[in-house]
This record gives structure tokens, C-alpha cells and sequence, in this order.
């Protein structure tokens, strides 16, 4: 396996915001590119990324491989890239090493690195298909904005979307505050159903940080589920049509009060009953807890409507909502 980058800074700002979220990851790579899929270690939230074969100015394939890395080790080989490097990564089937290989401009100073792999078994993840209630485009730059002005005073931030609009807002013991953003030219808001939920602004704050890598968030929220944030990442250097490298993607669960976080506790020591994953590790959606997490929902519409902070809500894993 090979590929190559002909400017290794967006490779660079990906792993650093993944080192704040995850520690060990997969990284897969086949002869449609590379995945990434991996959960912190609380279940609270996921990091996915998917790099395009064709985003790539090299990429070579011809055995599925998993690389499985610790990423704040990779984030201190990516240090290694100076300005406008570019980046090599190869990979010799059934090694346990991974070579890194950094080269300026002109060729004539080249940095490598051979990085032993983990060698762990984990869990495979995946995502079941969902149908948004809430689909916003807007400005990454101006949402980063909104999130480090609310983590000034508060840990826990509610969201809700409703009649064109989304609003941002915290109630805490210093007082309130809410940002709107409205749909305009820089903004697209589509709502086909009111959504409202609470989340833990600390990870919102690391998935902010991705304004790095695009100009443009994209934000997804339905009823009852982890929210989703997205960034396309693109190759600058191939200047064509063909530019897509990637997205990186953050889930995130919602907070629950504490009496349903107790409910879901009550019935957390069970696998599940299709796929028999651990508890809170399943994403099969047939877990043979959803019945409870169902009769939550009524409850949840009303609990997730009132501010939240880390005396009356927890932050819920994704197996107590993922259905």
C-alpha cells in the first residue's frame, strides 16, 4: 500500500484534531481509499474519515489492509513535515511497520519515520443509515465562533431548530445568552421536523476546530440521536475538478436527564440479542434495550427542552440512543 500527498498539511491538521477526540484507530485502506472509524473512549462521541483514492496524487492498493495506529504517536510524526512538504506513507503487506517519508519542494531534504503498528484486536464499527430532521450548511468559521464564546460560561450548550432558523444557547447560574443563525445567502437551513437537544460543549469545541480544513460545516440533527458535523477536506495541489479528498465527520450524543441516564444504566449490562455486541457498543440497531430507550422518548422530548449542566444531565453513550 502507497500513497502520497503532495502537500501534507491537511493530513497534518487532521490527525491534530483527532488527537483530542480518539487514542488507538484502524485506519483501512482498500482500492476505493482510506476509513477511519473509531469512538472516544467514553461512547460519547465518533470520529469517521473517508479519503477518496482519487483525492490522492498517488494511491496504490491492491490488498485491503488496517493499519491500527496510536494517533497522538502519529500526530508527533506529522510534526515532522515541514512547510509545504509533501507526504509519503508505505506499507509492505503483513509488516509491522508503517514508513513515513516527508521531502521538501526541492527535493533535497527528506525526513522518514518507521512507526510499529498496534497490534490489538477492536471492535469494527458501523454507522445505520439515518434520515435527518435537521440538515444545516453554514459558515465553519462563524460556528467555531458561536462554540468558543459559549464554553466561556457554560459546559453544556442547547440546540434547537426550528422554523428556518437555529439557535444556539446556554442558562446557567451567571445568566443566558443564545446566538440565532437564519437562513441567507451563507446559510442553508432545511428543517422537516423542530429539533431540540443538549450536548457537551467540550466536544463540540474539538469538532469546531476543523474550520482548518473547510470553509463550511454541515450539521445534522434528528430526534433523539447524535448529532453529526462534517467538513469536506480537497486536495489544493491536483488544481482540477477532482480536488475531493475527504470527509471527516463528528458524532456526537445527546445529554440525557440523570433519571433516564439511571434507566438506561438499569439496563446496560445486557448484549445484544443480533449482532451480541459488549454493552454500549452496539450500532447493529437491533439492541433488545430499544424498547426501553422508546418509552424514554416521551420523557426526553421534555427533558431536553430544559437547561442542562452536569448536576441534573449526563452525557448519554451512543449505544442508549443509536436505534
Amino acid at each position: 500500500m502507497k500513497f502520497r500527498l503532495e502537500n501534507a498539511s491537511v493530513f497534518k491538521k487532521m490527525v491534530g484534531l483527532v488527537k483530542d477526540i480518539v487514542t488507538d484507530v484502524n485506519l483501512v485502506f482498500d482500492d476505493r481509499g482510506m476509513n477511519m472509524m473509531s469512538l472516544d473512549s467514553s461512547h460519547v462521541s465518533l470520529v469517521e474519515i473517508k479519503m477518496f483514492a482519487g483525492g490522492f496524487d498517488e494511491y496504490e492498493c491492491e490488498v485491503p489492509v488496517t493499519l491500527r495506529v496510536n494517533i497522538a504517536l502519529m500526530d508527533k510524526i506529522m510534526g515532522l513535515a515541514g512547510k509545504d512538504n509533501s507526504m509519503t506513507l508505505l506499507y509492505v503487506h503483513s509488516d509491522s511497520i508503517a514508513q513515513f517519508v516527508f521531502e521538501n519542494a526541492a527535493g533535497d531534504r527528506q525526513t522518514e519515520f518507521g512507526l510499529k503498528l498496534l497490534n490489538i484486536k477492536s471492535n469494527i464499527l458501523s454507522i445505520p443509515e439515518m434520515e435527518y430532521n435537521v440538515v444545516v450548511i453554514t459558515s465553519s468559521s462563524e460556528f467555531k465562533k458561536k462554540i468558543d464564546d459559549l464554553f466561556k460560561f457554560s459546559d453544556t450548550a442547547i440546540i434547537l431548530a426550528e422554523k428556518d432558523e437555529m439557535h444556539f444557547a446556554l442558562d446557567g447560574d451567571i445568566g443566558n445568552c443564545k446566538f440565532t443563525l437564519k437562513k441567507n445567502d451563507n446559510t442553508d437551513i432545511e428543517i422537516n421536523d423542530p429539533v431540540s437537544a443538549s450536548f457537551a460543549l467540550r466536544y463540540l469545541k474539538n469538532f469546531a476546530n476543523a474550520s482548518v480544513l473547510c470553509d463550511r460545516v454541515t450539521i445534522r440533527l434528528i430526534k433523539g440521536q447524535p448529532m453529526r458535523a462534517s467538513y469536506e477536506m480537497t486536495n489544493k495541489k491536483m488544481g482540477n475538478d477532482n480536488d475531493k479528498l475527504g470527509t471527516i465527520a463528528f458524532y456526537l450524543a445527546p445529554k440525557l436527564a440523570s433519571s433516564l441516564r439511571a434507566a438506561w444504566d438499569k439496563h446496560a449490562d445486557s448484549h445484544c440479542c443480533v449482532c451480541g455486541a459488549e454493552p454500549r457498543t452496539c450500532w447493529c440497531g437491533e439492541d433488545q434495550i430499544w424498547d426501553v430507550v422508546d418509552q424514554w422518548m416521551e420523557t426526553a422530548d421534555e427533558a431536553s427542552t430544559m437547561p442542562s449542566n452536569e448536576d441534573n444531565a449526563e452525557v448519554a453513550s451512543f449505544s442508549s440512543v443509536m436505534s
